[in-house]
């Protein structure tokens, strides 16, 4: 019996550790989960099992049934953490530095872009967008006077790859959830996407960015509240098309009259 038992222990602690990334903490109590507990323990002691086949019935029923919905992160950094040990998707196996971003707890203006590209390591982990692509967008916040700590930096994916790794859908559908929480938990005024990739993760649009931008969409919190986004362009798109750097600073004057009517000074 013990062989059979003790490959299914090695899988159900894998599947305890990837709760644990999750946020999961804690189990409802059940007779089932009570009956499943002395099983495993009488495995581990070298004890005969306690009810025999009856017990690893009870054990399978145990794991198949649906868990409780993971609570939303209480914080950022307990959310970043998840970022940094994500394997959530192949990505991770390219991963150069984990792009959680960086900003205050409670925002006015959320920036978004695609993800990090590298060509060599950073100096330093506090990079989002690019090196010179981060010093553009706070020129760019400066431009409508919000301070570091009223904004907040980020990806739809957050790991920092090597610019010849090309994500794909997949990547983004599975890393979107962590964007989601952030967005949920930094509550912000605004919402600006920088960049296609951006734009149509969070409006699931499929029209180039250039019908978008220069106006105001809606992007649905949780279902219920409504956060008015701006598309623009990604300050990499700017770094090498500089004369498009006049209509995105059209749309950074959008959002500055939107934040200026929802906190007038």
């Amino acid at each position: 019996m013990k062989s059979t038992v003790r490959p299914k222990l090695q899988q159900l602690h894998k599947l305890l550790k990837y709760h644990e990334i999750l946020g999961v903490d804690s189990y409802p109590d059940s007779a089932s989960i009570r009956l499943f507990r002395e099983n495993v323990q009488s495995v581990l002691t070298g004890q005969p099992e306690v009810v025999g086949e009856k017990a690893m019935s009870a054990s399978r029923q145990v794991i198949a049934t649906p868990q409780p919905e993971t609570p939303v992160t209480s914080s950022l950094a307990e959310l970043c953490e998840e970022v940094r040990a994500c394997r959530s998707c192949a990505l991770c196996q390219q991963r150069r530095l984990p792009v959680c971003g960086f900003g205050g707890e409670r925002v006015k203006l959320l920036l978004v872009g695609g993800w990090l590209a590298l060509s060599s390591p950073p100096e330093s982990t506090k990079v989002v967008f690019g090196v010179a692509e981060d010093t553009m967008v706070t020129k760019m916040l400066q431009a409508i006077h919000l301070t570091e700590a009223e904004a907040f930096i980020t990806n739809v994916i957050k790991c920092g790859i090597d610019t010849r790794v090309q994500p794909q859908k997949v990547h983004i559908d599975t890393c979107i959830s962590y964007l989601e929480r952030q967005i949920s938990q930094l509550s912000p005024t605004v919402i600006c996407t920088m960049g296609s990739v951006a734009t149509r993760a969070l409006l699931k649009v499929k029209q180039p960015l250039s019908q978008l931008r220069g106006r105001f969409h809606e992007y649905s919190l949780d279902g219920h509240k409504k956060i008015p986004l701006m598309p623009t362009y990604h300050p990499s798109f700017l770094l090498s098309n500089p004369e498009m750097k006049k209509p995105t600073w059209g749309d950074l004057q959008l959002i500055d009259r939107a934040l200026q009517a929802s906190h007038p000074k």
